[in-house]
């Protein structure tokens, strides 16, 4: 429980100081880059033990002591764990993270006449009338 607790609090505060850094008024433009190294290195001040970013699925089941076949290496091809959590030369934890973009539409006004309302996504010149639907 400490870990999932620890990684709240940290991708809390990358976000709030992400906001700081680059002038954003959204969590949602935090890039999992920034997101992840942060994360990760705050979990390796709070538990103090070896934290990977970007640690590649096969690579973690070789430290778990799988072998390694042709099977593995193309079921897990290049694909990543965001941070890994090791004790004893072991990862005892995976972690992904994702910043999710949960209002896809949000309402916007071409002039003050409720009649011209229209949705739109996050970039205003991709607006669509509400009569486009």
């Amino acid at each position: 429980m400490e870990i999932e607790k620890s990684v709240v609090e940290f991708a809390t505060e990358a976000a709030l100081r992400y906001r700081t850094i680059a002038s954003v008024r959204h969590d949602n433009e935090v890039p999992e880059s920034f997101l992840r190294s942060h994360v990760a290195s705050r979990l390796h001040d709070r538990l103090d033990c070896p934290v990977h970013v970007d640690r590649l699925y096969a690579a973690i089941a070789i430290d778990l002591g799988g072998p390694v076949t042709a099977d593995l290496v193309t079921a897990l091809g290049g694909h990543r764990a965001d941070i890994a959590i090791y004790r004893d030369d072991r990862p005892v934890a995976v972690i992904e993270l994702k910043v999710f973009d949960e209002v896809k539409w949000r309402r916007c006004r071409r002039s003050a006449s409720s009649s011209t309302k229209r949705r739109c996504s996050r970039a205003p010149r991709r607006c669509r009338s509400s009569s486009a639907r």
